[in-house]
């Protein structure tokens, strides 16, 4: 059950576009999590992904819960002061994948809980 989870507002600084494209480039599915304003243009781009991509639109805590457990990673793009979405996925023991900025440095302990990297081509 290998697929990229992405969970935030369905804002563009979240940066579900990229972790999409990430999808593709991985050949991985994509699983995006959340609501906003920018969840009609992310259906228009999962359909015309190379990848499969599925959004979860208000899901329930439980199925977010079930979908960090067994997640391959989170993709968390977004630079944050502090994000409590990789909190919650690493409380499940997911690994994270994010920017080496803002709190990501705070709570990702690099190689153990997940990597972070300088940049995920913006």
């Amino acid at each position: 059950n290998k697929f990229l989870l992405c969970v935030g507002r369905f804002v563009p600084y979240k940066g579900h576009e990229l972790a999409i494209k990430l999808g593709e480039a991985l050949n991985l599915p994509v699983v995006l999590v959340g609501h906003g304003s920018g969840e009609t243009h992310l259906r228009k781009l999962s359909l015309n992904s190379t990848t499969e991509v599925s959004l979860f639109v208000n899901a329930p805590r439980e199925k977010i819960r079930e979908l960090y457990a067994t997640c391959t990673c989170l993709v968390y793009p977004a630079i944050e002061d502090f994000g409590i979405v990789p909190v919650e996925a690493m409380a499940t023991g997911a690994r994270v994948l994010g920017i080496d900025q803002g709190g990501l440095r705070d709570t990702v302990s690099q190689g153990q809980t997940g990597k972070l990297v300088s940049n995920l081509n913006r």
